[in-house]
């Protein structure tokens, strides 16, 4: 058949179906490119480098063949690279951009890069002040604490005198040799390295040694005044004694008194030169008896007197979260005693917290006029801010002003409380605080008993950089008086811990002694009262007062509370009842 033949019909027909087939051909050659993606590994957008360390960004371009690629800073082109590599120098954080152009259109991301600083170690080498005595052939364990241990490459060499003689993070030091010693820890890791150093003494044996200490770290003398017929309680701090037998001895002659404790009444006026020997050692102070009857020293209160405490004689607190944390206003350049405790009585004056840190730590205050003992219920009131599941029992000592000085040189008097004849109470406890040679670490502790703890950084609530009172320069520092048996409580249930109150007769604790008028939620307002009639001698006798001049609040309990850090006694204020 020639084409002529073909009917015109047929012809329109196979023109129309062809048209179609070509159609579908030339679509699929020319669909759109796909456009470009740009994926990075970091979930959240950000990038972390330390300061002189190199950081590669290197993210996955899909679609990207022969795209053109621009990475820039603060809206500076730096790199046209796929990756983006760079030694960064300056902390901070900087954001990256980077744009993506291909054939089939641009893409465009933006992250983050936070520049940290280095963290090399840091490590805090407990050093007792005076130095580290040792006895020849004994051992002695450094065990420093250490900070950035979890930075990758930590290790840890010791050097005695400038020669490796061991790498682990705790040395047993031990020598046959007398004399003395460099020992140097040396920490190590990929940020760098921090070297810290103490010095041994290492001698033929530890001599016995018998000392009075100072009644307060404002106090200049050991002297202790009393009047006629009144007993001032001796006990001198005795280290590496071989006998427990003392003899005692007053203006040269000796007296019937073979124990640690020497009840002294003097019957007259006068200076008493007293002595006291055991193991070899010996040890010397003065009582002096002022001519004066208990009521010839009464300052009767005058109608301008305060109701409230007037003087912070001192406030020594023990190493604890609150102590120079910026937030109460304290600031860096409070680096004296007396600087801290004009502080504290502005604070008080406020009805605002001080804090008196962990065990041990104290305030003693006065007031302008003597505090009578009366018939009432309570003599005198101190504010805390307890709460039902915060109790922080602070125990209470009184002092009376007999010679007049206005300062606290007399014989301290314990408020007896309920815990006062239970078997855990401990008198004449006493704990070490040391310095930690780090920022932001943890401050070790020892007791007279070999005990050990710390009292722990609480970094994402308080950030100053140590919890180790500013004005106290010492290296390490001693704190002495009663101890309560810790009762907080942990639920593994909740997760929270709670410190239950105790019966009565303690500062900043919601005891059957707590006043009317304060809110048990929030702490506002908590005055609990006191007797006078509740002093009791150092022995535990009960001691008949007709008045006192000075007031000491001590934290009673050693115990921390995982995340609420330390137990730690808080007074807002005092007031006399009686005036």
């Amino acid at each position: 058949m020639k084409v002529s033949d073909i009917p015109l019909w047929r012809v329109m027909v196979f023109v129309l179906l062809g048209g179609m087939f070509w159609s579908c051909n030339i679509d699929d050659d020319i669909e759109a490119l796909p456009k470009p993606q740009i994926v990075f590994d970091s979930s959240d957008g950000i990038y972390t480098v330390k300061i002189g360390h190199e950081l590669t960004l290197a993210p996955q371009i899909v679609n990207g063949d022969g795209a053109e690629i621009a990475w820039s800073i603060d809206g500076e082109v730096v790199c046209r690279e796929p990756s983006f590599t760079r030694v960064w120098t300056v902390p901070g954080r900087f954001y990256v951009s980077v744009v993506v152009s291909a054939a089939g259109g641009t893409a465009r991301d933006e992250i983050a890069v936070d520049v940290l600083e280095k963290t090399p170690p840091q490590v805090s080498l407990r050093t007792p002040e005076g130095g580290i005595r040792v006895a020849r052939g004994t051992d002695y364990r450094l065990a420093p604490i250490y900070r950035h241990d979890d930075v990758e490459g930590f290790g840890v060499r010791w050097l005695i005198d400038g020669g490796e003689v061991h790498s682990g993070r705790e040395y047993v030091f031990h020598t046959e040799e007398c004399g003395r010693y460099i020992v140097t820890v040396e920490a190590y890791n990929a940020d760098g390295a921090t070297r810290e150093s103490v010095m041994i003494d290492v001698v033929e044996h530890l001599d016995a040694q018998l000392r009075f200490e100072l009644q307060g770290m404002n106090i200049q003398s050991t002297n202790r005044y009393t009047i006629p017929g009144r007993t001032v309680w001796l006990s001198p701090v005795a280290e590496n004694l071989e006998s427990d037998v003392y003899i005692w001895s007053v203006n040269g002659s000796e007296v019937n008194c073979r124990g640690k404790i020497f009840a002294f009444t003097p019957s007259s006026r006068g200076n008493y030169h007293v002595t006291v020997e055991a193991g070899g050692a010996s040890a010397s102070m003065t009582v002096c008896c002022v001519d004066a009857t208990e009521m010839g020293c009464y300052r009767a209160p005058q109608p301008s007197s305060s109701v409230y405490a007037t003087d912070v004689w001192e406030w020594v607190p023990a190493p604890g979260q609150f102590i120079g944390d910026a937030a109460t206003g304290m600031t860096d350049d409070m680096t004296t005693l007396g600087m801290a405790s004009r502080w504290a009585q502005s604070r008080l004056a406020d009805n605002l917290f001080v804090s008196l840190g962990a065990w041990g730590g104290y305030i003693t205050v006065m007031f302008d006029h003597s505090v009578r003992a009366g018939a009432g219920e309570y003599d005198f009131a101190i504010m805390g801010n307890a709460i039902s599941t915060s109790n922080e029992p602070g125990i209470v000592y009184v002092m009376q002003d007999l010679n007049g000085n206005g300062v606290p040189d007399e014989q301290w008097y314990e408020l007896r409380g309920s815990e006062f004849d239970t078997p855990a109470y401990m008198r004449d406890y006493a704990v070490t605080y040391y310095r930690p040679t780090g920022t932001k670490m943890p401050v070790e502790w020892t007791d007279e008993s070999g005990r050990q703890g710390t009292i722990d950084y609480m970094g994402g609530v308080h950030n100053q950089d140590t919890y180790y009172p500013r004005w106290i320069h010492a290296s390490s520092y001693t704190l002495r008086g009663s101890r309560l048996e810790a009762r907080n409580i942990y639920d593994s249930a909740t997760g929270d811990w709670s410190n239950p109150p105790y019966g009565w007769g303690y500062a900043d604790n919601l005891g059957s002694d707590l006043m009317a008028g304060g809110d048990t939620e929030t702490g506002n307002g908590q005055w609990a009262g006191f007797r006078i009639s509740n002093a009791v001698a150092p022995d535990g006798t009960p001691v008949s007062l007709q008045y006192i001049d000075f007031v000491k609040v001590q934290t009673g309990a050693l115990a921390k509370s995982g995340r609420l850090g330390e137990l730690s006694t808080e007074v807002c204020g005092f007031r006399d009842f009686n005036k």
